[in-house]
């Protein structure tokens, strides 16, 4: 779990780093802005997201409630982690 905290740098190796920017982009859409639309929309083309936004939301729920005061229960409490990952700016 080492791509899942806040802040997250290079310090902690640069397959955390890009699995945790990876993951943010495409749970809550942060940083989107910074990729062109053309790209964005074909790579989503080229990989269907098949309700991902739903799934992950769902996921998210159950752990958070399996493991109370996690990670997960962190972001779906604090980060309000539905409304964000229903922003995202993906259709699911």
């Amino acid at each position: 779990m080492h791509h899942t905290p806040p802040a997250l740098s290079l310090e902690s190796g640069a397959d955390a780093y890009l699995l945790s920017a990876g993951a943010a982009l495409d749970v809550f859409g942060l940083r989107s802005n910074e990729i062109p639309d053309a790209v964005r929309d074909r790579v989503v083309q080229e990989h269907p997201r098949l309700g991902f936004k739903r799934q992950f939301a769902g996921l998210l729920r159950a752990e958070a409630k399996q493991v109370p005061h996690g990670r997960a229960w962190y972001l779906h409490r604090f980060a309000l982690s539905d409304v964000t990952i229903r922003l995202a700016p993906f259709r699911d």
